[in-house]
């Protein structure tokens, strides 16, 4: 399956191509209520839906009319994809090297971690209001500007999910992401991949069932809760050569794909 290029390429120089198999699935378990009660005041929530009302009524945004899309704009594209080359068996064992692909989920309004941007995303805001995210300081690196500084497991991370502004606070700011982004879902991501000699990328078919419209679902995730959602995908390699990959994120109801995942790449 062709498509355009995205402005960011994960690429490898492997020898040894093609083929995939799926990497670790945990269940996602981040759609309870988070909150940590570190450097967070906190806000009525009452309040805040009443806000929300009103962010709806300024932005022209009827909720009970938004239909489900993907995650749209520059700011829900992945920015921390890699691709890290491994041989499970040894260089001198019949296994071709593997590549593992790695990611942090990206959906700007879905505090909760659920996989939908809506109302009862005001309760991780309510909770954590007030709470403070500390980001690289990116000037000249390529990277944007809301990386977090940190473990992609840490605390400051999972807050990062929740400062959608990216501002560096939990506030009203947020609530406003909410109301942009609202009805925006993720079911899964779409992982494309140009091959040694290819000239088109394709999309990758599922591991267990290629009939799915995705590459791996987000049941299929890992993290939640207290962390971030992350996901694990695996190439294999059979033959030398650069490989490259982009993700993208998928919403079933529309049938849609969001935006693709900012540059990062990898070479040996």
């Amino acid at each position: 399956m062709g498509r355009l290029l995205p402005t960011g390429l994960a690429g490898l120089l492997l020898f040894a191509g093609m083929g995939c198999t799926g990497g670790p699935a945990p269940s996602v378990t981040g759609n309870e209520t988070f909150a940590t009660g570190e450097g967070s005041a906190g806000v009525d929530g009452t309040a805040l839906h009443e806000r929300l009302t009103a962010e709806f009524e300024r932005l022209g945004v009827d909720p009970q009319r938004s239909a489900s899309s993907p995650p749209q704009g520059d700011g829900n594209a992945v920015f921390d994809l890699s691709a890290q080359p491994y041989d499970p068996d040894g260089p001198d064992g019949p296994e071709p090297t593997h590549i593992r692909l790695e990611w942090t989920e990206r959906l700007l309004g879905d505090y909760d971690q659920n996989g939908e941007v809506l109302a009862s995303d005001l309760a991780a805001l309510a909770q954590n209001f007030g709470g403070r995210v500390s980001y690289r300081s990116t000037s000249g690196t390529g990277e944007p500007g809301y990386y977090p500084e940190g473990s992609v497991s840490s605390y400051n991370w999972r807050m990062a999910r929740i400062d959608g502004d990216a501002s560096g606070e939990i506030g009203l700011s947020d609530l406003t992401v909410i109301a942009q982004h609202f009805g925006e879902s993720i079911d899964g991501y779409r992982v494309y991949r140009l091959g040694p000699g290819s000239i088109v990328y394709y999309m990758m078919p599922h591991p267990q069932d290629p009939s799915l419209p995705f590459s791996i679902g987000r049941y299929e995730s890992g993290g939640g809760g207290k962390q971030v959602v992350r996901y694990s995908f695996e190439d294999i390699a059979l033959e030398a050569g650069t490989y490259r990959y982009f993700v993208v994120p998928y919403d079933i109801e529309s049938g849609e794909e969001g935006r693709a995942s900012l540059a990062f790449a990898n070479g040996l």
